[in-house]
Formats: structure tokens, C-alpha cells, sequence
């Protein structure tokens, strides 16, 4: 199964051109804040397994504010960034300086030579293709070497979801309309007012895309629930018992003014670190949240991770 989802015109961001991203990452006040406690997010496990160690090299196609760029340079990843936005490429090397490693470059037609990394991370960007995620993974096969990772995460088609679009072929509301389809090249009757934003996939229905393009996938992993729907109730819950003054950024946590993290209500430190590794980072390296986060990825995961390897 593959959802094509589709977003109302003239809300000024598509997931498609250039513009709607750069206009999307200028309202960004700091990009360098963006990568504060990244290395604990919920891709943060998989990454320390898979991520190779200097000197092997690491990319980011399609970096955006350059978050994981900082953030795993500081833990000692030898990684560089590229994204087709020249606005947020020129604000990331003013804040970290000219020689910061970010580039500007388009993800079928990246700036470097052929089998020239040994893993590429891409991340919420293959699916925003019209005609399917094929140039994307081909030009990332080209600059990977033989034996190469690619990690990459997309919209998941979790059991909430398929449950939806088994009953029914199409959703809608005021902002996006949905609609099952067998390919992503599949014509849709869409209303008039709204546009092609991206497809959201399942393990097998995207499988095709990474054989067909010299890709052997190693394995795939549903993640971030807090952002799936059950997740939308967790965050709507616990903001509700925090103070109104201190609400909860569950994408990396938000200093306050102080540069002190914000506590989650009244809890002590040890809750609040126990609920940020169970809620954020979704440590599925600790015994006891494994399979309870596991399960509700399953279930309600936003995202899902593959690994894959170049062949």
C-alpha cells in the first residue's frame, strides 16, 4: 500500500520547491539551537549503530538547518551536509563559519564524485517526489561506496493508518486529502485546490524502489510515535499538565532563557529523564522500553527507518 498525500494550495508550504522550504527554515531564529540534545532524538540509537567512525565519510542529503551536520561533527562523524535551499546554506556557514561543510546541491544531482562516502543519511526527503523516490536513491547509490549504508526515513503507513485506508480509499480534510494508490505513479482525481505534497509507504511497497536501484534493504524500523497518532494524544496531555509558560518542545527539548532544560511538570529529574529517553529518544537500547516502544511504532510510528545497503 502507498497514501499519496496531497495539501491545500496557498498555505505557503508544499514539502516540494525550494521557496516553501527556505521560507519554512527562515523562521528558524537560531539554526545552531536546532541541534541542541539532537544527538539524543529518536533516530539518535540509530545512528550510533550504523554511522561509521572517522576516517569513513558520512552525508546528509538534503540537511535543512544543518542540525545533525553540527551535531554529529561535534560527537567526532566525519559528515557533510547538502540541501538545495542557497538562503539556509549561506545562514548555516555565516553561524559556524566558511569552511563548515554544508553545500549546496540538489539530491539527484549531488556535488561529488562517484562511490565517494560510506554512508549517506537522508531523512523525510525520497518521498516528496512526484514520480516516486527512483532519482533520489539512484544518485545516492552512485556516491555510496559497494558495501555503503543508506539510512533513510519516510512517511510510515503504521497500523493506524492501514486500518483507515483499508476502509476507505480517500480522506479529507480542510488542509490535506489522502488517497490510497498501487504506485506512486498512479493518476488521482484530486480537487482543484489542492497539490502533490508526498507519498507515504509501508516495508513492501517501497522495497521495489531500493532493489531497483541497487539497494539490498537490511532492515526498517517504525519510529517516532510522538509524532504518529497516538502521539498527538501524549503531546496534547502532557502539555496540558505543564505549565503553560513551559511548554514542552518534544523535538529537542527547549532551553528556556537560562539555557536550562525545561522540566515536564513537577516531576523529578529522574522522571523527566526516564520520560524524555522513553518519549524522545525512544531508547530501544533500554531492556525494559523496547518492546513497549516497538510496539507502539508499530502501531502509531510517524516514520519509518531503512537501512539499506549498496550492492
Amino acid at each position: 500500500m502507498i497514501i499519496k498525500e496531497f495539501i491545500k494550495k496557498g498555505d505557503g508550504f508544499s514539502g516540494q520547491d525550494i521557496d516553501s522550504w527556505t521560507s519554512n527554515w527562515d523562521k528558524v531564529d537560531s539554526l545552531v539551537k536546532t541541534s541542541r540534545n539532537i544527538e539524543k532524538d529518536h533516530l539518535s540509537y540509530f545512528f550510533k549503530k550504523y554511522f561509521p567512525k572517522q576516517p569513513k565519510k558520512i552525508l546528509e542529503g538534503g540537511c535543512g538547518t544543518g542540525k545533525y551536520v553540527i551535531a554529529y561533527r561535534n560527537l567526532g562523524y566525519d559528515i557533510l551536509g547538502v540541501d538545495f535551499s542557497a538562503r539556509t546554506i549561506k545562514r548555516l556557514k555565516e553561524d559556524m563559519g566558511s569552511d563548515f561543510p554544508v553545500y549546496e546541491g540538489n539530491v539527484t544531482a549531488l556535488p561529488f564524485g562517484d562511490n565517494y562516502f560510506d554512508c549517506y543519511y537522508s531523512g523525510g526527503v525520497i518521498e516528496h517526489f512526484p514520480d516516486g523516490p527512483d532519482k533520489p536513491l539512484k544518485e545516492a547509490r552512485r556516491v555510496l561506496k559497494k558495501g555503503g549504508l543508506l539510512l533513510a526515513t519516510v512517511p510510515y503507513i503504521n497500523l493506524i493508518r492501514r486500518l483507515i485506508f483499508t476502509i476507505s480509499k480517500r480522506t479529507l480534510n480542510e488542509e490535506l486529502l489522502r488517497e490510497r494508490v498501487t504506485h506512486c505513479c498512479d493518476a488521482s482525481e484530486i480537487l482543484a485546490d489542492y497539490k502533490f505534497c508526498e507519498y507515504i509507504f509501508d516495508v513492501k511497497s517501497l522495497t521495489p524502489y531500493f532493489s531497483n536501484n541497487g539497494f539490498l534493504i537490511e532492515a526498517a524500523y517504525p519510529t517516532n510515535f510522538l509524532w504518529g497518532e497516538l502521539g498527538f494524544l501524549i503531546r496534547k496531555f502532557i502539555n496540558r499538565q505543564s505549565n503553560k509558560s513551559k511548554r514542552i518542545d518534544m523535538n529537542y527539548m527547549a532551553v528556556d532563557k537560562n539555557g536550562d532544560d525545561q522540566s515536564i511538570g513537577r516531576c523529578s529529574s529522574l522522571l523527566k529523564n526516564l520520560a524524555y529517553s522513553f518519549l524522545v529518544t525512544e531508547d530501544i537500547g533500554n531492556i525494559f522500553f523496547k518492546i513497549p516502544i516497538t510496539a507502539l511504532n508499530y502501531l502509531s510510528g510517524h516514520l519509518i527507518l531503512f537501512v539499506a545497503k549498496a550492492v
